[in-house]
């Protein structure tokens, strides 16, 4: 939601009526949706929906024509992909882990950190990766 709210500032301001009627309409649905996802989840959002959620994030960056503002306001995303594929190449490459376990978010859990610690450190930063997005797409 927080790569959406941004996304929604950059179509206002860009005067993009059809992208920015679509971020609201996802943004409301992500909203209901959020009800049954708080810890404890009822809900999971499960690997497709997460992999169309992302596409449909990176067709909004090119839509908009910020790609770059879309690598820094999803920064959050691609520092968990990231450590998968570093986990992946280094165990391939060099026949070693560099995490315990990947994602980042799981090697958090495993060294402790309860998973709203988590979730509540991965919205702070998601949110100071948007604003600084957001500065960056204004330049």
């Amino acid at each position: 939601m927080i790569c959406l709210l941004a996304f929604l500032a950059i179509s206002a301001t860009q005067l993009d009526r059809v992208l920015l009627l679509f971020l609201s309409i996802w943004l409301g649905s992500l909203m209901a949706g959020i009800y049954f996802t708080i810890h404890p989840a009822r809900v999971w959002l499960g690997n497709a929906s997460g992999m169309a959620f992302g596409a449909t994030l990176a067709l909004m960056g090119l839509l908009s024509g910020k790609i770059i503002a879309l690598m820094i306001i999803g920064g959050i995303f691609l520092i968990d992909g990231g450590s998968s594929l570093l986990q992946i190449l280094s165990k391939n490459i060099f026949k070693r882990r560099v995490f315990p376990i990947a994602p980042i978010h799981h090697w958090l859990e495993l060294m402790g950190w309860e998973e709203p610690k988590i979730v509540a450190r991965a919205w702070l930063a998601g949110l100071v990766l948007a604003i600084f997005g957001l500065w960056l797409a204004y330049l």
